[in-house]
């Protein structure tokens, strides 16, 4: 956590920052009390190798900064094997979106903005996948059906 906060401390003010994790014995109570000190977003993300944030936020305080930032990354391999092109949705990622859905939510209240961005990778089509979370968000029926996916007995993470 040192060379973490002696980086931080060089950031230019001004600015809001995230600090992106990808190791999930990095996300600590020391790790976010640095950030939160900082006022520095923990990036929230949907990585196949790290625990959903909701799983996170039931012993952790996730709110660090005055705004949430989350990234919907996915599972790159899983993705690839099931197309090579990017123009629609082919991984039905609607449940782990319901619980991002209640996750964006419930953090509302104490943030004054919420960045999520979707990358093709997390169900083949960010576009989709960013309105499919925003209908969920707002309380709405997502738009257009969960595609059919080959049912291969793995979960998609």
């Amino acid at each position: 956590h040192e060379r973490l906060a002696a980086f931080l401390e060089t950031l230019p003010a001004g600015f809001r920052y995230a600090v992106e994790v990808r190791n999930k014995s990095w996300v600590t109570p020391e790790l976010l009390d640095l950030l939160r000190e900082r006022r520095v977003a923990l990036c929230l993300l949907d990585l196949a190798y790290m625990p959903h944030p909701a799983d996170l936020a039931d012993d952790l305080d996730l709110v660090t900064a005055d705004f949430v930032y989350a990234r919907l990354i996915g599972d790159r391999k899983k993705l690839d094997a099931l197309t090579d092109s990017f123009d629609r949705v082919v991984l039905d990622q609607r449940p782990r979106l319901a619980r991002w859905a209640d996750l964006l939510n419930g953090l509302s209240d104490a943030v004054d903005e919420i960045f999520t961005y979707a990358n093709n990778h997390y169900a083949g089509h960010g576009p989709a996948t960013a309105a499919e979370l925003r209908a969920l968000v707002e309380g709405k029926e997502p738009p257009g059906k969960p595609p059919k996916v080959p049912d291969t007995g793995e979960l998609p993470f």
